[in-house]
């Protein structure tokens, strides 16, 4: 028989006793012949139970995340992309990780997005490294400073191709990166990706209403609008995956296609003149605007999902086609 034990809640073998031999009963003294007996021997026994693995990728996502019960990525790929156009596909899917090996590698690779997103503080420090701006304040995505420069190296973890930041003025505070790759197969199905990029979820664009570099239309921009606006529908866009930094969690992963907790009501507060008086302030809590109130002991911490009730975040995205209204003028 198997003794079990208990080693972070889940049961596993300690020790193995040795198996009951049974023998035949044999008669009694005095008797010349035995009684009739079975006298073969029962194989040996041990009762085994392998271990379970045990995960190691809790402190990847929020558990505002994990309480979502996420999708599990497919057994095709280590991740699955979001395999279409935009960026509202939800709740990221996520492989489990039992490999602490893929886990040490792959944290580093994130602590490494997040040193590069600090040389960005503000939408400023963008354009002073010769990016522009590609987009105003977008809720769920926010703001776009596509950076020529880094254009070509598309999975080159230290050359984002957009920086991404939390309003529309030069002192909004940065809040994720951006890559973006021009091939037909999504970095995530390539085997000789980068990990980080196999575990993001990729999407495209299609149809975006672009004028002077800006895109003021959403994904499949009514043509004659757009024209009439001053823009010319663009085609597809190369296949883009999303890192959203820890100072603006995102309860769909930190690698899902768009940011919740990136309402309107953070291109608000962030582009207000009297908050923009301090670029720092707004760089140390990029996401104050939001209603989804950032709780960093509470769902937004990083760790494994608890009993706490979210609250019933609202999980909902804007339409990007209002991008062509409203006064943004720097």
């Amino acid at each position: 028989m198997s003794v079990f034990v208990r080693c972070g809640g889940r049961a596993r073998a300690a020790a193995t006793l040795a198996a009951v031999v049974i023998l035949g009963a044999c008669g009694g003294a005095g008797e010349s012949e035995p009684r009739s007996a079975d006298t073969t021997a029962a194989p040996a026994t041990t009762t085994t139970r392998a271990a379970e693995p045990q995960r190691c990728d809790w402190e990847f996502n929020t558990v505002a995340y994990w309480e979502q019960g996420p999708p599990e990525a497919s057994e095709g790929h280590e991740q699955g992309h979001g395999g279409g156009q935009g960026n509202e596909h939800g709740a990221q899917a996520w492989k489990p990780i039992t490999d602490a090996g893929t886990c040490t590698e792959l944290g580093g690779q994130i602590d490494r997005m997040e040193q590069v997103a600090a040389r960005y503080p503000s939408a400023q420090d963008a354009l002073d490294a010769g990016c522009f701006r590609a987009t105003i304040y977008v809720p769920g995505i926010g703001a776009h400073y596509y950076c020529v420069a880094h254009n070509a190296t598309g999975t080159d973890i230290e050359r984002p191709t957009m920086l991404l930041y939390g309003g529309s003025h030069p002192t909004a505070p940065i809040v994720g990166l951006s890559y973006m790759v021009y091939e037909d197969t999504a970095p995530d199905e390539q085997a000789g990706s980068p990990l980080w990029a196999r575990w993001m979820p990729w999407h495209f664009h299609e149809g975006l209403c672009i004028k002077g570099g800006m895109v003021i239309g959403g994904d499949d921009s009514d043509e004659a609008r757009c024209e009439a606006a001053g823009g010319t529908k663009a085609g597809r866009t190369g296949w883009m995956g999303h890192y959203w930094l820890p100072s603006c969690p995102s309860p769909d992963g930190v690698f899902s296609a768009a940011n919740p907790r990136l309402d309107p009501g953070v291109g608000v507060f962030n582009d207000a003149e009297a908050n923009r008086a301090d670029p720092r302030a707004l760089a140390a809590a990029p996401c104050q605007g939001s209603e989804l109130v950032i709780d960093d002991d509470g769902a937004d911490a990083f760790g494994p999902p608890t009993d706490m009730d979210q609250g019933g975040m609202d999980h909902s995205m804007g339409d990007m086609d209002h991008m062509d209204g409203g006064d943004h003028d720097e």
